[in-house]
């Protein structure tokens, strides 16, 4: 299911951290690599499905921008707004899955 994919990357960025991408002499996620890995199941991604593009392209409209890298390098940008828009997409895709 689409949402326990994304509720697995807001996991990952929750319980290992947040990165703007490029960060990676830290440990943690940024919100790209965070869905990768949690929809491929490898570290910072791998083969990728239907599931996670219909993940991609609902949070391209939720965040307004077609590159989810630049929404979450924005220097204004905090790991709380990256949990938020998970949790809301999460939320979303329990709704359609419960109605499906």
């Amino acid at each position: 299911m689409i949402s326990t994919k994304i509720r697995e990357a807001l996991r990952l960025i929750d319980r290992e951290g947040w990165l703007h991408i490029g960060q990676f002499h830290n440990h943690g996620y940024d919100l790209v690599s965070a869905l990768q890995t949690a929809f491929s199941g490898v570290p910072h991604g791998g083969v990728l499905g239907e599931d996670y593009r219909v993940a991609h392209k609902q949070l391209q409209r939720m965040t307004g921008t077609r590159l989810l890298s630049a929404w979450n390098d924005d220097p204004k940008r905090c790991k709380h707004e990256v949990l938020g828009l998970l949790a809301q997409a999460a939320q979303h895709f329990e709704e359609k899955e419960a109605n499906a």
